[in-house]
Order: C-alpha cells, then structure tokens, then sequence
C-alpha cells in the first residue's frame, strides 16, 4: 500500500525534466522520446536484441511444467519453464491468444527514488492484452541515482 497526501501524479514540466536527463527513460541510440500528449512515456518493445540471428529477444512460459518448490527457486533452470523467442531477420512477433510473455523494452527504464511509476497500456485499441502484471515500479527501480544520459 503506497499513501500519499495531496495530488500523486507528477507535473508535466518535471517529468519533461526527468526526462530529458536520462533519468527515467534512455535509449542508447537515440536523442529524445516525446512525452505523450497524456504525460505518458512511451516504452517499445525490442525485437532486434542485439541484432544478430539466435539472438534472444524475450521468452514465452511453456504451458507444462513442474512445480516449483519455493525453497529451493534458486536451483532451477530457467529453460524448464520458458521457451527462448529469438531474433532471426525480421522485427515482427505474432503473439498467441492465452500464452504469457516476458518481452524487453528497447529503452532502460529508471524511477527515481522519490518517485513510483503506474505501468498501463496506451494503445488498447491493439486487442486484449496485459502490459503487466504487477502494475507499477517501485521508487529506485533501475535506477543508479544519476542520469544516464
């Protein structure tokens, strides 16, 4: 449970700043990234990796697996649950109805401490999907405490 007094969304003007610093959002190979019209911050998805063929882009949760027992999660190898999706040539996936994916951004993402971030879709009109399942990052996720930029 996060509490807050007064209003929680941040300004428009400080979250151009925070931008425009590299601290919520930085892309190696690129200027800026607009701010959204509705003060949101566009996140793409990265289908190249690396580029190079075999290269792993993101992973779908195979349908069968074993249990896992919680005290011993360090122990497992990830592959048992997940099939590695891979780059080859082209920039495009076809996501299947009712399969789970974990898929990375083509930017890095950074709150500051002070700060929380609520994680949501911004073009719905694409079909029904989950963007998340927790919902939000947590003040400090992947975030060094400097810009980037």
């Amino acid at each position: 449970m996060r509490l807050q007094r007064g209003s929680a969304r941040v300004s428009r003007e400080k979250l151009v700043k925070l931008h425009d610093k590299g601290q919520i959002i930085y892309i190696a190979d690129a200027d800026k990234l607009p701010i959204q019209n509705d003060d949101l911050v566009p996140l793409t998805v990265d289908l190249r990796g690396i580029g190079r063929a075999g290269c792993t882009i993101g992973y779908r949760a195979k349908k069968h697996t074993d249990k896992i027992d919680i005290d011993k999660s360090a122990g497992y190898d990830p592959d048992q649950f997940w099939e590695r999706l891979e780059y080859y040539s082209g920039e495009s996936l076809v996501l299947d109805p009712d399969e789970f994916y974990i898929l990375a951004t083509c930017e890095e993402v950074g709150v500051p401490t002070d700060l929380a971030a609520e994680m949501s879709p911004y073009y719905p009109g694409a079909g029904e999907y989950r963007v998340h399942y927790a919902g939000f990052f947590d003040p400090g996720f992947g975030w060094a405490g400097k810009a980037r930029a």
